[in-house]
């Protein structure tokens, strides 16, 4: 189910947030940042959940949208960072724009993977931040990749294809299912914290299987969903919605490892789908762990 607009917050429960936090502020400075987060459209005096998720990005990569209270957030909430990590941030964010930049001009995608939850908030907070601003027109330059074996995994698919309406940009994403589970659960184990990842694989299969019916059916011709399946029955969901919805484009795309379901890989493009084949290389003591997580991710 789509996220229930009348869950909302206002300018209070933003002070009172940052207060808990010990965070000092001038009142134009908490009205900025309130501002900063509202739609175009949206001249009340809350926020909903989709524009938090859409705009409350810590970490701007575009300079003239950061302010003093971002930087004061980012010290003051915790983390550990001071401003010579912001420096090397400034570094990263003016490398993603030159890499991002070359690649729009010559309509080159680029893959953004996923990794382990300690980091990834970030790695989504950039892409999408990336996503908003290169996946327009006819182009789908940035393509997020979304581990289905987290939890909260359906709930930022619906906010994806809401945001990418909303916004106008071209919803572009990769589906995979995920392969830092045993590191997830010690993690959690070893902080107390309830696991990140969903308890069974029958958990994991129903939320991959969720989350691309919520992106195949929500997509259009300018889109790009990009399934990264061994599964059998979440291919034949995924072709069956394809030919239910009467896509006759190659919006919808299938990737599998060499060596892994090339069954699969060759049923789906002797049915005219457009395929990927991956095929990892590098040291051997880096490429077999690798191969080990794809195979139990497989299962």
């Amino acid at each position: 189910m789509f996220y229930n607009k009348r869950e909302q917050i206002d300018i209070n429960d933003l002070r009172n947030s940052l207060t808990e936090r010990g965070i000092q502020f001038e009142e134009h400075e908490i009205n900025k940042l309130f501002n900063s987060l509202k739609f175009l459209d949206n001249t009340g005096d809350t926020l909903s959940r989709l524009e938090i998720f859409a705009n409350a990005h810590l970490f701007k990569l575009d300079k003239n949208s950061r302010f003093d209270l971002l930087r004061k957030i980012a010290i003051g909430c915790g983390t550990g960072l001071n401003d010579h990590d912001l420096k090397l941030f400034e570094k990263m964010s003016h490398r993603l724009h030159d890499i991002t930049e070359l690649a729009n001009d010559r309509n080159c995608s680029l893959y953004v993977d996923a990794e382990q939850t300690y980091m990834q908030a970030a790695i989504e907070s950039f892409g999408q931040q990336l996503s908003q601003k290169y996946n327009v027109g006819s182009k789908n330059i940035i393509l997020n990749g979304y581990q289905c074996y987290l939890k909260r995994m359906k709930g930022v698919i619906e906010h994806e294809v809401q945001a990418a309406e909303k916004l106008g940009y071209n919803l572009t994403l990769k589906l995979i299912r995920g392969a830092y589970l045993s590191e997830e659960r010690e993690l959690a184990e070893k902080f107390g914290v309830e696991s990140p990842v969903h308890d069974t694989l029958e958990n994991t299969h129903n939320c991959y299987n969720d989350c691309l019916k919520l992106a195949i059916q929500n997509s259009n011709s300018k889109s790009v969903i990009f399934l990264a399946s061994h599964n059998q029955d979440s291919i034949e969901l995924a072709k069956s919605l394809i030919y239910g919805k009467g896509i006759n484009d190659y919006r919808v795309r299938f990737g599998q490892l060499k060596g892994f379901a090339d069954q699969i890989t060759g049923q789906l493009s002797q049915e005219d789908f457009k395929t990927y084949k991956y095929l990892p290389f590098g040291p051997t003591e880096h490429v077999m762990p690798y191969l080990v997580r794809r195979g139990q991710e497989s299962k």
